[in-house]
């Protein structure tokens, strides 16, 4: 009878979650969304209760998981993958029966589609502070993304915990090497290039320091003042998206791409492109991060990987697809830099942020091959049919033809960069020429 009473817990915390008032919006409240950061604030606390209702549900039905009164395909309705692997573990390594009491949300930080909850959790009278993240799937619904915790009971550790003494240092590091970047100038590894690809790596990564504290726009103008007209809720306009697709857009791919056009790092090494993964009715899309390198054999599944500096990490997770580059690591966490990234008062930008390599939200890296060989770097001379360049890391000279993508009202070389109203010889969309 108490197991009966049990499941029918669990399923009325289903459906709380599936059909709770306000968990869709409308067209006009995403459209609103889009140039008013604190968006679900600014409906009141409406959303922001639901977010809390959302994570109580999640701290309830992971209780009842780690007890053995729920199965993996009742949890998984509520966190992602990771997660469930997450609290597999732990249930394996429990000390003593798990129980807890009802937990205490501490604070809530909610965007758009994504929401920073700081939880404490009371077990045999000790506290234990959570880190929740939680990200809107296309339906409407708040699912858990990452919990980040350290329980001294169990011994256990989750994956997307970070030593908070840790992650200080790390962003004392980092930004230490960001002022020497600005103080230098981003490029200043230049002039000494040897065929050595950590030279490569250390232009990225002083090229994304220089861009952090950058937000995008909620109209087209000034887009290179870093704070003018901020606001567009991660789909707004910025220099990144407009140089690399033309418009506005999601821009943390872009951003990558960006900063490696900017210093000469060939499309062979990072692709030219807004797109972190294939989605569903966009062609253009076929041209995308995990592609690109899942094709070269450059992509390594977390857990198989330790990434390093001026490599690409990568979330690919159903509708939740984000990318970013590595700057430092350190053990078992890592900085990152990534744009279309919500601050604090819920505005996207570039930032700094330190990650576990294992967090619940990636899904794994690029290791770019930056020059070995048969990749290179170097700024590109055009005219009108052709483009040709010196690589300054390895002295290879190349040249080729401009392979063409319509941007709408003109065209550009996906190669090279270089744009025209009108052209000649094929055009291309994705990896192939298509028909005009």
């Amino acid at each position: 009878m108490k197991r009966i009473i049990a499941k029918l817990s669990i399923i009325m915390l289903i459906i709380t979650v599936i059909f709770s008032p306000g968990s869709r919006i409308s067209a006009e409240e995403e459209k609103t969304a889009r140039s008013e950061p604190m968006f679900l604030s600014q409906r009141g606390d409406e959303e922001v209760v639901i977010v809390e209702q959302s994570t109580k549900n999640y701290f309830a039905m992971r209780q009842a998981f780690l007890q053995g009164k729920c199965e993996e395909e009742e949890f998984e309705k509520l966190i992602n993958s990771g997660i469930l692997e997450d609290e597999k573990i732990h249930r394996g390594i429990l000390q003593e029966p798990f129980s807890a009491d009802p937990v205490k949300i501490i604070s809530v930080n909610a965007y758009y589609n994504e929401a920073h909850v700081t939880v404490e959790e009371f077990r045999n009278g000790n506290s234990i502070p959570h880190k929740v993240v939680l990200e809107r799937t296309s339906e409407g619904h708040w699912l858990v993304v990452s919990d980040g915790y350290l329980d001294p009971l169990d011994r256990f550790e989750s994956a997307s915990y970070v030593d908070e003494a840790e992650a200080a240092r790390i962003l004392w590091h980092m930004k230490s090497e960001q002022d020497f970047a600005l103080r230098e100038g981003c490029d200043y590894v230049r002039g000494m290039m040897s065929n050595n690809s950590d030279q490569l790596r250390t232009l990225l990564v002083n090229k994304a320091y220089a861009q952090i504290g950058y937000y995008e726009k909620y109209i087209n103008e000034n887009l290179e003042n870093y704070t003018a007209n901020k606001g567009g809720g991660g789909m707004g306009y910025t220099k990144y998206g407009q140089i690399v697709h033309g418009d506005c857009c999601m821009w943390c791919a872009a951003f990558i791409s960006w900063c490696a056009n900017q210093v000469g790092i060939s499309t062979g090494i990072i692709p030219f492109t807004m797109w972190v993964a294939y989605k569903e009715g966009h062609p253009d899309s076929a041209y995308n991060y995990y592609t690109f390198y899942n094709s070269l054999n450059r992509y390594h599944a977390k857990g198989t990987y330790t990434p390093k500096k001026g490599d690409i990490f990568i979330k690919n997770e159903g509708n939740n697809r984000h990318v970013g580059i590595v700057a430092y690591v350190s053990g078992t966490s890592m900085g990152v830099i990534h744009g279309n990234t919500p601050d604090q008062e819920g505005y996207y930008c570039v930032a700094q942020e330190v990650f576990s390599i294992t967090d619940t939200r990636i899904t794994g890296f690029a290791n770019p091959e930056y020059c070995m060989g048969n990749n290179h770097s170097g700024n590109y001379s055009h005219n009108d049919t052709n483009h040709w360049r010196y690589c300054s890391v390895c002295g290879t000279y190349m040249n080729g033809i401009h392979e063409w993508v319509s941007m709408g009202s003109y065209y550009r070389c996906r190669v090279c960069g270089r744009t025209a109203t009108e052209v000649s010889g094929p055009i291309y969309n994705g990896y192939l020429p298509v028909d005009r």
